[in-house]
């Protein structure tokens, strides 16, 4: 009696198992009305052939040419019809992680050809719903073209040439996000102030900067040289000058003359390695007068341990590269300045280039290991370098006809770098859903060969 009681349990989990598996692929089940709404897209457009409902979230259908053009443009039509505050598509990348972690800048289109995608039709879209950080939650729906294909499940075989998908705030779990493109954007907003701080809220929808700076009255007035706000009495100086902090020293030991770069590192902090910080640097003799100055006379204010220690946000690194080879490096963390014996001060604010400074722009990693390994085209271990010396900016990946021959590879906390070309050319590859990607970077600093040779001749 026990066996047979075992062998119809058994037999039941084995039909559990069964229609679990089965569940997975449901043949003309369009998306689920959960997701449709989560989408902001209820009544989407649906489909009149057969077609199979993959894991409970994607559409695989075989249309021909005509079929596929025709339900596009119902799809577009709908869309429109919603007047989100947001309907566009793929624009630039904006950062990456190996493949991890990619933000793209939202492009807006009114053309249906705009949103022609690689082989895909891409509609990115939003109501204007902000989310924790304060960034629109888009919405991202995808048609794939493909040459014919074969999906399998269970003892079924189904072709298909199209994908349809449908994404709440990314493509996919660790990629795909999107967001607006300030460059290409004209911020609304409103100061909010204070006896003593002030800071600019944005109106129109984008994240707003969440650090609240002094006022500054270098002309005396009583009145904010930044927000305008009137102040009772003229801001008295705290006197704690960033040059006589321990660890800042040195600035009272240089001048201008005697600095030959001045290059500003600013990015995340607390992010996955990989990440992009952004590189500015500037040789221009007036830029680094200014510069120089700016910090010489940079006031501060002590804060407590608790107030100087934030956990995520941005920072900053200033290095003064000297005419004698030598560099002075400050870092600010959230506006924060930490001293050599451990005490926090607070900056009155952050100098850095502006938009008419001769400054050069250019990408860097954010690593913690801080190294990569090279090795060449035989896996031959040649050298450790830092990571931190390359520096680059996007390529369209366009290489000379003839391959050279230039094989490296330099191996990362984050990935691997390919230098397949030459020796300022690399790539990442990453997988994205069912999409291979290669992005491709030129260095506009030290080449390969310049950091083997630098940092081989050390090893030896």
């Amino acid at each position: 009696m026990k066996k047979l009681l075992a062998l119809c349990l058994t037999a039941v989990l084995c039909l559990c198992c069964l229609a679990s598996c089965g569940s997975a692929h449901k043949e003309n089940e369009w998306f689920s009305e959960e997701k449709l709404t989560n989408c902001l897209v209820g009544d989407l457009p649906t489909i009149t052939k057969d077609y199979v409902n993959h894991d409970d979230g994607d559409i695989y259908v075989s249309f021909t040419a005509g079929e596929r053009e025709a339900y596009v443009v119902s799809v577009f039509e709908y869309l429109k019809s919603q007047n989100f505050k947001y309907l566009g598509t793929r624009g630039e990348q904006a950062s990456t992680l190996a493949g991890s972690f990619t933000t793209y800048y939202f492009k807006p289109a009114t053309e249906l050809s705009e949103f022609y995608v690689g082989s895909s039709y891409k509609f990115v879209y939003s109501d204007g719903t902000l989310d924790e950080g304060g960034d629109p939650i888009f919405c991202i729906l995808t048609i794939y073209d493909y040459e014919a294909k074969n999906l399998e499940y269970g003892t079924k075989n189904f072709a298909y040439n199209t994908l349809i998908t449908l994404r709440y705030k990314s493509e996919a779990p660790l990629s795909g996000r999107y967001a607006l493109n300030e460059e290409e954007h004209e911020h609304t907003g409103e100061w909010h102030t204070s006896e003593s701080t002030h800071y600019y809220q944005y109106t129109c929808g984008c994240s707003s900067p969440d650090i609240a700076e002094l006022h500054s009255d270098y002309d005396e007035n009583f009145i904010c040289d930044i927000c305008g706000y009137k102040m009772s009495e003229i801001p008295t100086p705290t006197n704690y000058f960033l040059r006589n902090q321990a660890g800042c020293e040195w600035l009272n030991e240089i001048t201008a003359e005697d600095i030959a770069e001045i290059k500003i590192i600013s990015g995340a902090v607390g992010v996955a390695p990989g990440n992009l910080n952004n590189v500015s640097s500037s040789t221009d003799e007036a830029v680094i007068a200014r510069i120089f100055e700016e910090y010489y006379w940079l006031d501060t204010a002590p804060i407590s341990k608790m107030e100087g220690q934030i956990d995520g946000g941005g920072g900053v690194t200033v290095k003064f590269i000297l005419k004698d080879g030598t560099a002075k490096e400050l870092y600010i963390n959230n506006g924060n300045y930490l001293d050599s014996n451990g005490n926090y001060f607070e900056l009155l604010f952050t100098p850095q280039f502006n938009g008419t400074d001769n400054a050069t722009k250019a990408y860097g990693f954010i690593t913690y290991l801080g190294t990569g390994t090279v090795y060449d085209k035989d896996k031959n271990y040649v050298c450790e370098i830092p990571i931190d010396e390359l520096e680059f900016v996007e390529s369209d990946g366009c290489v000379d006809a003839v391959v050279t021959g230039y094989y490296y590879t330099v191996e990362t906390e984050f990935g691997t770098l390919y230098f397949d070309y030459s020796n300022d050319l690399f790539y990442l590859q990453f997988e994205e859903g069912e999409v291979d990607y290669i992005e491709f970077y030129r260095l506009v600093g030290k080449n390969l060969d310049e950091l083997i040779a630098e940092y081989s001749i050390i090893e030896e």
